[in-house]
């Protein structure tokens, strides 16, 4: 009986250990761009934005129909907002990694105990918190799957010569360009593989070359990669440096001082950092004098996998390491294994070197995911707390204060409110100076009600101000409304956003009812604001053009301030957003209130609108 159950060991007790560091994400709730994900099936109206849905370039122009669009539609259709399935899928799909990583690592080493030992420091990596924390990373999980399934096919066509499994190799490498974007670094896997342990298969690594070169030049065209701001990519020295960083984290001794108030644990990290790295370098150059073949290849793996990211110098980012640290993991415990053999001294310092990295690893791993799953719970309770107002006020705005960075950023600006049929929340004024600026994530001040439209709103008994705490919300409309009353007047608001009723008496005409949150305009709308109030305010329009306004060629906007003609901007990306901007060097400054007059050339038909439709708009803003 003991020698069946034998085996089990070495595959369970590494996923318990993983698990036992890891449960609190499996716990953890949604945050920031899960609410966009989630939010996919509320821009389904008909098969056409289905698949537009599954197949556009989003968030940085990336293309994860599997891993994304359809795990986040499947999902939030039968489970809505219970986020214990999702978590339960990304947790059973780590769990299947660390069975693939035990027989790809049995299968290069024929040793059960370097397989033990590599799943085991794989399995407790930091780099893991956030994927098994926080669900719209689940494509690096996923992603581990398809390299590891993929490369495990691969290895049994080179043992064996099956047409089958190289074809199942090939659906499953094709299937992963659907993941995530790193799966067309898999050629370069195989090959380092075949390298090393087959080299009469090099050849058969040719097509998969052809077939990553061939999605890089088209998700190119339909995608291109950014060359500015945090995505930008930077192909230069610096990717060195980069490298260094990403080495000095692997280990998460560094992260320790983030976690554990311990005077020494800066430095102490620092150095475990630099220490294991170091071992790691030595051993791998000794074993390459002896042409170690797996020290080569879990160095090939580690570098492979990296690389990609290298040129993102603005998003160094710890989950990037999720799978190059497969590699690292490999490399650590062969030398353990490896040094074993070699004499007391040696068989102690590797023992060391396992326990310390063991030793910083797990407590930050464990640490990390139970900050993001405590902070995901402070974002539900804010929503379900809206959810809750809403069901006693029906017909009420909804006005935040004492919302944190934290439940701002991770939370708050990606509109989970919208998921729960939850609509007209905002900040209260004032609300967004406890919120740090982020540009490039966000704006605080456009989740804002402008002090007008809340004076007005609170005067005739239209809106509630609620104060939010971690674990529940409080109605503070009386206090808030007599701290109003001496701050704020009910004058006009710089920024209109045309999806809100709350705006609706800074519209004019020419402006079609609220759909799906923006407003379509006709041949001719108008819009007030009050006045720029300092020299350099700028007017912003954002929208979005249908496909069917400039099937006919490209539309163009004219844009005039109290009967002066501003700009004309010419429109002809289909299904696309809009951003312009304008000078109002002529505008007169203090002026409480300016007539803003939008006009296009054409107007799209459409039955029950005898002015037509022009352009789709969402917010309006002089700023």
């Amino acid at each position: 009986m003991i020698h069946r159950l034998r085996p089990a060991f070495w595959w369970t007790i590494p996923i318990l250990i993983s698990f036992a560091v890891y449960y609190p994400g499996l716990q953890a709730w949604f945050r920031m761009d899960d609410f966009a994900w989630l939010g996919l099936k509320l821009e389904i109206h008909s098969w056409n934005d289905f698949w537009r849905v599954l197949f556009e370039p989003r968030a940085q122009g990336t293309i994860r129909t599997l891993s994304e669009r359809a795990f986040f539609l499947a999902f939030f259709h039968w489970f809505e907002l219970d986020a214990l399935p999702y978590r339960i899928v990304v947790f059973a799909t780590h769990a299947l990694n660390l069975m693939l990583l035990s027989i790809l690592v049995r299968r290069l080493t024929a040793n059960r105990w370097t397989a033990f030992w590599a799943v085991t420091f794989w399995g407790v990596n930091p780099a893991l918190s956030t994927p098994l924390s926080w669900t719209s990373v689940y494509n690096q999980v996923l992603c581990s799957t398809v390299l590891l399934g993929a490369l495990l096919l691969f290895i049994r066509y080179c043992g064996g010569s099956r047409k089958r499994d190289y074809a199942a190799m090939l659906a499953v490498f094709v299937a992963g360009f659907g993941v995530l974007e790193m799966n067309s670094v898999f050629p370069a896997l195989a090959a380092a593989y075949a390298l090393f342990f087959a080299r009469h298969r090099l050849v058969a690594t040719l097509p998969l070359f052809a077939i990553s070169g061939l999605y890089t030049v088209v998700h190119n065209r339909y995608a291109p990669k950014q060359h500015s701001g945090t995505y930008g990519m930077f192909w230069d020295f610096d990717m060195a440096g980069t490298l260094g960083q990403y080495l000095l984290e692997t280990s998460g001794s560094r992260q320790i001082r983030g976690f554990y108030w311990i005077p020494w644990t800066g430095p102490a990290g620092d150095a475990t950092s630099w220490l294991l790295i170091g071992a790691l370098v030595i051993f791998l150059a000794w074993r390459l004098t002896r042409r170690d073949l797996v020290a080569a290849f879990a160095a090939a793996w580690f570098l492979i996998l990296i690389g990609p990211v290298l040129p993102l110098k603005n998003h160094v980012t710890l989950y990037y390491l999720t799978m190059p640290t497969i590699g690292l993991s490999l490399l650590g415990a062969w030398a353990l294994t490896t040094m074993w053999t070699h004499g007391r001294l040696a068989r102690a310092l590797a023992a060391a070197a396992a326990m310390l990295y063991l030793a910083a690893a797990m407590p930050v791993s464990h640490a990390a995911s139970k900050m993001i799953r405590d902070r995901s719970f402070e974002v539900r309770h804010m929503v379900f707390g809206v959810e809750r107002a809403r069901q006693l006020h029906p017909d009420k705005i909804i006005l935040l204060t004492n919302v944190t960075n934290d439940m701002f950023w991770w939370g708050l600006n990606d509109r989970p409110f919208r998921l729960i049929g939850v609509d007209q929340v905002f900040l209260a004024p004032g609300a967004d100076e406890l919120i740090d600026k982020h540009p490039g994530y966000g704006t605080p001040e456009d989740h804002v009600l402008p002090p007008s439209q809340s004076m007005r709103a609170l005067e005739r008994g239209e809106a509630l101000v609620y104060s939010v705490a971690p674990e529940r919300l409080t109605n503070v409309t009386e206090s808030f409304q007599t701290l109003a009353r001496a701050r704020w007047t009910a004058g006009l608001a710089t920024r209109v956003d045309t999806g809100h009723p709350a705006f609706a008496d800074q519209l004019g005409p020419g402006w079609s009812p609220i759909e799906n949150g923006f407003r379509w305009m006709q041949a001719r709308a108008v819009v007030w604001l009050a006045g720029p109030s300092a020299a350099g305010h700028r007017l912003y329009l954002t929208g979005y053009c249908a496909r069917a306004v400039v099937e006919k060629g490209p539309v163009h906007l004219s844009v005039s301030i109290d009967g002066r003609k501003l700009s004309t901007f010419e429109v002809s990306n289909p299904d696309s957003m809009f951003e312009y901007e304008i000078p109002l060097t002529e505008v007169p400054l203090g002026l409480p209130k300016v007539e803003i007059v939008l006009e296009v050339d054409r107007t799209l038909d459409v039955p029950g609108e005898p002015m037509g439709l022009g352009l789709v708009f969402g917010t309006i803003t002089i700023r």
